[in-house]
Formats: C-alpha cells, structure tokens, sequence
C-alpha cells in the first residue's frame, strides 16, 4: 500500500499512465509484467531494509534479469524511457502491496543526492 505521508490516505493512481506507462506495459505479456513484480518485491522482501531507493533496486545490467523485457521489449531498447518506466512499476508494485510505504524524492545518501524517487515503510 502506498500511502500519502501528510495526509495518510491511500495512493491508487499511476503517474504518466498514459502517455508511458500504458502504451509500454501493453508490449510486456502477463507473465512478463508478474516477473518483473516479483522480482521487485523478492528484493524489497530480501533487502531487510525499511528505505528502498527505486534506482538501486535493478543495478545497471539487466541483460539476463527479470527486469531485460522493460528494456528490450516494453521501451523498445530506450535507455530512458526503460528507467522512467521501471521507476512506475516499482511505484505500482510498492502500491500493491498489504504493507504500508510512503515515498519522495530529494534525498541523500553520505552526502549524495540520490536521483530515483525513495520509498520507506511507514507500518
């Protein structure tokens, strides 16, 4: 579940859906789509941690992941429009979830600004 941090309401919109998220996850087959979920939620799962920056979840080579169809097939091979469409499903998967997440952008880590939306558990 994503919530809204401020006012503790329920998240249940996707952002850009129709002009990215739609026409790219429409390329994607079912079992593709559940796969790349899975595989977002076996690393939030795994991580241990209650702070998941969206872009250190898939690492940079995704040839051979759960996370290759966003690149080869749903975004057409565009390095961009793949890491603004990863970014939405790791919102959609986070908002699926039973447990409680808010997120925002602007933070840092050690003194780095971290460029890729955080989500943190706010159970």
């Amino acid at each position: 579940m994503l919530i809204d941090i401020g006012t503790g309401k329920e998240i249940n919109f996707i952002p850009f859906k129709k002009e990215t998220f739609d026409p790219c996850i429409k390329r994607l087959s079912q079992s593709e789509l559940d796969e790349i979920k899975s595989a977002i939620n076996k690393h939030i799962n795994d991580s241990g941690t209650e702070v998941q920056p969206a872009g250190w979840i898939p690492g940079n080579d995704w040839t051979n992941t759960s996370y290759g169809p966003i690149y080869s097939i749903a975004c057409k091979q565009n390095q961009q429009l793949s890491a603004k469409l990863f970014g939405i499903l790791v919102w959609v998967t986070i908002m699926e979830r039973d447990d409680k997440w808010s997120s925002g952008k602007g933070y840092e880590a050690k003194g780095v600004p971290i460029e890729s939306r955080v989500y943190f558990r706010v159970d």
